[in-house]
């Protein structure tokens, strides 16, 4: 039921521009310790299970993955941010998570269909309450079948307004050319007090977002800087293109300007294998100023 879970600490704090208690000291050596042994004895808080965590490089969001769930730093960092937003701390796992949502006939929506915390949300959530998508590609309408899995782009979804209590999106938004519409998208899809909790590339005391390349008028890609691009489990031999990377203060700007709060956590924990500096988890909650 994983309230073991409980007793393990987990460090913890909202972003802000002046102020941070991070321990970059104790982070070095617990990373040194990690990339020395190759593994670290843990629990997951996807599978709310203890677990070990190997330790294959030093990119310790992407790489630290749990035995038990298959689970990377960041998506267990997702773990931690919704149990933030719905329970006003981190400590909840995914199981516990999605029991509340059961049990409160929540209805989410995930914009991805192949990671391990897709896979474990699907497990736990009633298949009645849970909508998910892949963008397989410009020549499919939002709402197509494809494979078996719904179609979605999230610049035009084909979602009627205030559909979902819970949206969630990780790694996605950097892909997306005009991430700015999407992000209106969600806010429109999210019903009134709804909560988007969402991971992107995040560079936290930029003043602006940098734009890495945007579609001209024609509908070509303008590179406006050294092409970026990510692995993709839909298109793995090609990987996928990065159009920007996001400010906290353009962030908070533009959600806030919806109508929204926008809040950025960090989250630091050896015992959930979530390493480094950059563990941030970004929550938007519709209606609420």
């Amino acid at each position: 039921d994983g309230l073991e879970f409980q007793g393990l600490p987990i460090f913890s704090e909202q972003f802000n521009l002046q102020s941070s208690r991070f321990d970059s000291e104790l982070d070095q050596i617990v990373k040194q310790y990690a990339l020395t042994t190759r593994t670290i004895h843990g629990f997951c808080n996807l599978s709310a299970s203890e677990t070990n965590f190997e330790v294959s490089s030093d990119n310790f969001r992407e790489s630290i993955v749990a035995s038990t769930s298959q689970s990377i730093s960041r998506q267990r960092t997702i773990v931690c941010g919704l149990s933030q937003a719905l329970f006003g701390s981190p400590y909840a796992s995914l199981v516990q998570i999605a029991d509340y949502i059961n049990r409160n006939n929540l209805r989410i929506y995930s914009a991805e269909a192949n990671s391990a915390f897709f896979l474990h949300l699907k497990r736990f959530v009633r298949p009645n309450l849970f909508s998910y998508s892949e963008f397989f590609g410009a020549e499919y309408t939002s709402g197509d079948m494809v494979k078996g899995v719904m179609h979605q782009d999230l610049q035009s979804t084909s979602f009627a307004p205030e559909s979902f209590d819970l949206v969630i999106t990780s790694e996605v938004f950097e892909h997306i050319p005009d991430a700015i519409t999407a992000e209106r998208e969600v806010i429109r899809i999210l019903k009134t007090r709804g909560i988007y909790c969402f991971t992107v590339p995040f560079l936290p005391y930029h003043e602006h977002d940098i734009i890495l390349a945007e579609l001209d008028g024609a509908n070509s890609i303008k590179y406006l800087a050294e092409p970026q691009y990510h692995g993709d489990p839909v298109r793995p031999d090609e990987g996928i293109l990065v159009y920007r990377l996001f400010s906290f203060n353009d962030l908070k700007e533009r959600f806030e300007s919806l109508g929204c709060s926008f809040v950025t956590y960090r989250f630091w924990s050896k015992p959930l294998g979530i390493l480094d500096n950059n563990a941030w988890v970004h929550v938007v909650q519709k209606g609420i100023r």
